[in-house]
């Protein structure tokens, strides 16, 4: 699972995706989303069981069986994982993914002319639990600070390899650049090692952003019909391959 954090906006985030690896992050994100409901809302609300992916023992995160599943998101799944507490550290962090999801949906609507079977589940979830809203008594577990205190954190780099972490000799570099560069790097291999083998084709609603190091080779236009959802000068798709100069 994992989280690319390409724009400090998460709508520019979105817009940074190809359709194809826009098609996973919506899935991932939501998945991630409906986690952080399960951790605190859990115990909370009337819960059901998802036989099909009921397993023995509880879940360590939220003490419930594993598999139990809250009315109208997803079964929980990966509870433990990095970005699973990231995005329930606060609410700018929940906010943050959940902008940038409903972008790619967006997205999809106008490419493909239908909507995203996670369209639904993102309604649900348009309200971070209680928790992470100000005013609302108790504290974060992870910051032991009132809720809405914490604002937002850069996301961790958890399942990123090592050498895409961008390391900095000049430390007056914020921390916000070093995390960025490194996201950004780490999808630029991502799509330039998809290109080359083949993969899929790295297609875009507009224009690729130009630090992936991409050249336009073909376009075709994306129809009246879903066009309402997504605000873009450029109405067509384009399809990129590596420029003559792209990064080994």
């Amino acid at each position: 699972m994992k989280v690319y954090f390409l724009d400090i906006n998460p709508v520019d985030s979105a817009h940074y995706h190809c359709l194809y690896t826009m098609r996973s992050a919506i899935n991932t994100y939501t998945q991630l989303l409906s986690n952080v409901h399960h951790i605190h809302q859990g115990e909370r609300r009337e819960c059901t069981l998802s036989s099909s992916n009921y397993t023995e023992g509880k879940d360590k995160d939220t003490h419930l069986p594993s598999g139990y599943a809250i009315e109208g998101i997803l079964p929980a799944r990966a509870m433990s994982h990095p970005y699973t507490r990231w995005i329930g550290y606060s609410y700018d962090n929940y906010m943050w993914v959940l902008k940038s999801t409903i972008a790619m949906l967006n997205i999809y609507n106008s490419v493909y002319h239908k909507e995203h079977t996670h369209r639904a589940t993102i309604s649900s979830l348009l309200r971070p639990p209680e928790e992470l809203l100000v005013g609302t008594g108790g504290k974060n577990k992870d910051t032991h600070l009132p809720p809405g205190f914490a604002t937002f954190t850069l996301p961790p780099f958890a399942t990123m390899p090592m050498e895409h972490r961008v390391k900095w000799m000049d430390e007056t570099f914020p921390d916000a650049t070093k995390v960025l560069t490194s996201f950004r790097a780490y999808y630029l291999a991502v799509i330039h090692k998809a290109i080359r083998e083949r993969k899929y084709s790295v297609d875009y609603l507009g224009s690729a952003p130009d630090w992936l190091y991409l050249v336009q080779v073909e376009s075709r236009k994306v129809t009246d019909k879903g066009r309402a959802n997504v605000d873009y000068k450029d109405r067509n798709v384009h399809t990129y391959e590596l420029r003559a100069n792209a990064l080994p």
